[in-house]
C-alpha cells in the first residue's frame, strides 16, 4: 500500500472533507451532510486553497459517502470541479449512484464533465 498523509480538513457541523495526499494520487473524500446555507465562503475558501497543492497531480474526488449535498454546495462542488480540470493531470469524481440523491449529482458532473478536458465521472 502507498504511504499516505492527510494534508488537510474541512469540518463544519455534520460536513466534512479530507485531503490525503498519496505517491501517486491525492484523494478527497467528502463525508457527512452537506447543507450548509452559504457554503461558498466556509467550504469553497477550503477548496479553493488546496488548489496549488493539486496542480499536476492525479486527483480523486470521492462524493460517494456524501449523505446529502443542497444546491448551493452542488454549486461550489461544481465550480471546484472545473477549476481543477484546468490544473490537475487527471480528475477522477466518484458517486455512488445506488443512492437516488446522488444520481443527480453523477448525472449534473457527467454532463459537465464532456466539456472538460481531464475529468472522468464513475459510480460505485
Amino acid at each position: 500500500m502507498d504511504n499516505h498523509r492527510e494534508i488537510a480538513t474541512f469540518t463544519q457541523e455534520r460536513m466534512r472533507v479530507s485531503v490525503v495526499d498519496y505517491e501517486r494520487q491525492v484523494l478527497i473524500i467528502w463525508r457527512g451532510v452537506f447543507d450548509a446555507l452559504n457554503p461558498n465562503q466556509t467550504l469553497g475558501e477550503f477548496l479553493w486553497k488546496q488548489q496549488e497543492g493539486l496542480r499536476n497531480r492525479d486527483v480523486l474526488v470521492d462524493f460517494s459517502k456524501m449523505e446529502f449535498l443542497n444546491s448551493t454546495t452542488l454549486a461550489v462542488m461544481l465550480r471546484f470541479v472545473k477549476e481543477l480540470d484546468a490544473i490537475i493531470l487527471k480528475l477522477t469524481l466518484k458517486f455512488n449512484t445506488a443512492e437516488s440523491w446522488q444520481m443527480v449529482s453523477f448525472r449534473c458532473m457527467k454532463a459537465i464533465s464532456r466539456t472538460l478536458k481531464n475529468t472522468e465521472v464513475l459510480t460505485i
